[in-house]
């Protein structure tokens, strides 16, 4: 399984979200 983190950028502040989807 390989774990990817994307980063977004909120309106004052970074948002982190961690996908886990299989490889």
């Amino acid at each position: 399984m390989k774990k990817v983190l994307a980063i977004n950028s909120g309106s004052s502040s970074f948002k982190y979200k961690l996908f886990s989807f299989p490889s």
